[in-house]
C-alpha cells in the first residue's frame, strides 16, 4: 500500500473534484466519493447551469429592498419573479434560514458579502490553472474530444472567450445598477467592466437581441468566459484525477465520520467515513463537498449548526441546428452569455446549442420534483429576449439543479469544530460553485498540508453562524450599532446577478 497519506473527498461536483486535482497534486492519495450514479452526471448542481466563469459575481440576491416584494412571492403573483416560493411541507423547515436570510438583507451585510465574495472571486481564474494543469486540460486550446455529450461537439473548445453582458431594460434600471457596479469595482480586483449606454452599443455586439431588453444599455465585461459545456469538463476533470491514480467511488453515501482512535491497523488515518452500505472509508482527512446535501452530514454526524438550504435552479437548451436564416456573418442566436437581471437568469451559447438557466426557486428542498412551470416561465421569457425566433427546444434536456445556500450567500470553507485538523468544510458556494471551485480546492489543499493561505478564510468559517462565537456576535454588534451604515446605499434587487 503507498505511504502517501490519504484525502477522501465527500462530492464529485466543481468542488470536489477541484479539491481532489489540488491535494493530488501535492502528493496526496485521493478518493472521491458520491453518492449520485455518476460523479459528472446530471445530479451536479453545476451540470446544467449557464457554464459562466462569473468573477464579477459578488452582489449576492440578498437585498434590503426584496422584503418590498415578498408578499407577490409568498403568494406567486408574479409570474415572470426571478425568486419564487414552492409551497410544500419543507418551507416549515427553512425558517432558522429565512430569518438569517433576512439579517443579511440589510446594506451593512450586503455590502460585506459584496467585499468577501469579490476576495474569492479575485482569485477565481488563477485557483483553477493548476486543476487544468494536474487534469491534462488544455482550456486555452484544447477540444472537448470524447467527453463532449455527443459525437458532433468533439471538435468544439471548452470554452467561448467572448465576454459577458447585463441587460438593462430601462434608464432608470441602469441607473439603479450603479451600486452594483461600484461594488464590482471596490472589490474585485483587475476587474475590466464597461457601460453601455445605449441599446444601440448592445446590439453591435449582439445584433439579435431584442432592442426593447436593452433600452437601458449593458454592463459589459470583456474578459469574462463561459463553458460551451459543463457536464463535458466534469467528465475531463474526473478522467484526468483518475488517470493520475485517483479513485472515484459512485453511488454511495456518507452517513457519519467517527475517529479512527483505537483502530491498531496504523494505515488506517485519523477519521473514517460510514458509508450507507454499512461499510467504511478511512482517511488521514476528509473534505466534505457535497454541496446541498452536505447540511445532514455536518449537522447529523459532526454535532455543528449549519443553516445550509437549497435554491432550486431551472434551465432549458435548443437544438444546435436552430439557426438565423439568410444571416452569413453569424449563424448563433447569441455570441457570448448575455443575463437578464429583472428575469433572473443566463441565455449561454453552448456547444449543443443555446441554453437558458437561472431562477431561485425555494421551498422543495432536493427531494420534490421540478415545477414543470418554471420550464415554461424560461421559455416564454426568452422569446422576448430576441428579435428571431429560438426555434424549440428540447424537452428531454429540461434540467433542475440544487445550489446550496447560506443565508449570507457566501460559502463555507475551513475546519470543521469535531475534527478541526482532520475533517475540512467546502460547500455552500450558492450560484458560483463552478467559479469558485478552483480557488476553493486550492484553499483547501494549502489549509491539509499547513501552507500560507491564499485568501483569509476567516469570513467563510461555519463558526459565524455559532451562536456560541463570542467573535461573531462582536462583529454583528458592531455593524449592528455602526452609524456609518445608516449613509450607505441599498442595493436594488435589479443590480442582482448572480444566477450562475
Amino acid at each position: 500500500m503507498s505511504s502517501a497519506r490519504h484525502s477522501l473527498i465527500v462530492g464529485g461536483g466543481f468542488v470536489g473534484l477541484s479539491a481532489a486535482l489540488h491535494l493530488q497534486r501535492m502528493g496526496r492519495r485521493v478518493t472521491v466519493i458520491d453518492s449520485s450514479p455518476e460523479v459528472s452526471g446530471s445530479a451536479s448542481a453545476s451540470y446544467g447551469n449557464a457554464g459562466t466563469m462569473a468573477f464579477y459575481a459578488n452582489v449576492p440576491v440578498n437585498s434590503p429592498s426584496l422584503f418590498q416584494r415578498l408578499p407577490r412571492m409568498l403568494l406567486n403573483l408574479d409570474k415572470d419573479s426571478p425568486v419564487s416560493i414552492q409551497p410544500s411541507w419543507h418551507l416549515p423547515k427553512m425558517i432558522p434560514w429565512f430569518i438569517l436570510f433576512a439579517w443579511n438583507c440589510r446594506a451593512s451585510a450586503v455590502e460585506h458579502t459584496a467585499e468577501k465574495l469579490g476576495a474569492l472571486l479575485s482569485k477565481a481564474e488563477s485557483g483553477w490553472e493548476p486543476v487544468w494543469e494536474q487534469s491534462g486540460i488544455d482550456m486555452e486550446n484544447g477540444t472537448m474530444g470524447q467527453h463532449a455529450s455527443s459525437a458532433e461537439c468533439q471538435n468544439s473548445p471548452w470554452r467561448v472567450k467572448e465576454g459577458y453582458l447585463i441587460l438593462q431594460r430601462t434608464k432608470a434600471d441602469m441607473e439603479s445598477s450603479q451600486g452594483g457596479a461600484d461594488f464590482r469595482k471596490r472589490f474585485i480586483a483587475n476587474l475590466n467592466m464597461k457601460r453601455l449606454n445605449s441599446s444601440d452599443e448592445v446590439l453591435e455586439l449582439e445584433p439579435h437581441l431584442n432592442p426593447q431588453r436593452c433600452d437601458g444599455g449593458a454592463w459589459y465585461f470583456p474578459d469574462a468566459w463561459c463553458l460551451t459545456d459543463p457536464g463535458a469538463l466534469l467528465r475531463g476533470l474526473t478522467n484526468g484525477f483518475e488517470a493520475k491514480g485517483g479513485v472515484v467511488r459512485n453511488g454511495l453515501a456518507v452517513v457519519d465520520i467517527q475517529s479512527n482512535d483505537g483502530d491498531l491497523n496504523q494505515e488506517s488515518g485519523a477519521v473514517r467515513a460510514i458509508l450507507d452500505d454499512g461499510t467504511h472509508i478511512s482517511a488521514d482527512e476528509i473534505v466534505i463537498a457535497a454541496g446541498a446535501h452536505s447540511a445532514n452530514l455536518v449537522s447529523s454526524s459532526l454535532g455543528e449548526f449549519c443553516p445550509l438550504e437549497t435554491e432550486r435552479g431551472y434551465s432549458i437548451q435548443y437544438s444546435k441546428e436552430n439557426s438565423v436564416q439568410n444571416n452569413s456573418n453569424n449563424k448563433k442566436l447569441l455570441t457570448r452569455a448575455v443575463c437578464d437581471p429583472k428575469g433572473g437568469w443566463i441565455a449561454t451559447p453552448m456547444a449543443g446549442g443555446l441554453r437558458v438557466a437561472g431562477k431561485v426557486e425555494l421551498g422543495g428542498g432536493v427531494e420534490a420534483p421540478p415545477t414543470e412551470a418554471r420550464f415554461d416561465q424560461l421559455e416564454r421569457e426568452v422569446m422576448g429576449l430576441l428579435s428571431v425566433d429560438p426555434g424549440k427546444r428540447i424537452p428531454s434536456d429540461n434540467w433542475l439543479g440544487f445550489r446550496p445556500s447560506l443565508p449570507d450567500a457566501l460559502p463555507v470553507i475551513g475546519r470543521s469544530r469535531k475534527f478541526p485538523d482532520s475533517v475540512y468544510y467546502a460547500f455552500g458556494h450558492q450560484h458560483v460553485g463552478w467559479t469558485l471551485g478552483g480557488i476553493t480546492g486550492q484553499l483547501i489543499a494549502e489549509l491539509v498540508l499547513g501552507k500560507e493561505l491564499s485568501v483569509d478564510i476567516t469570513p467563510y468559517s461555519l463558526d459565524r453562524f455559532g451562536f456560541t462565537n463570542k467573535e461573531w456576535w462582536r462583529e454583528r454588534l458592531r455593524m449592528l450599532f455602526d452609524n456609518s451604515f445608516q449613509r450607505r446605499k441599498t442595493v436594488p434587487a435589479s443590480t442582482r446577478d448572480s444566477y450562475k
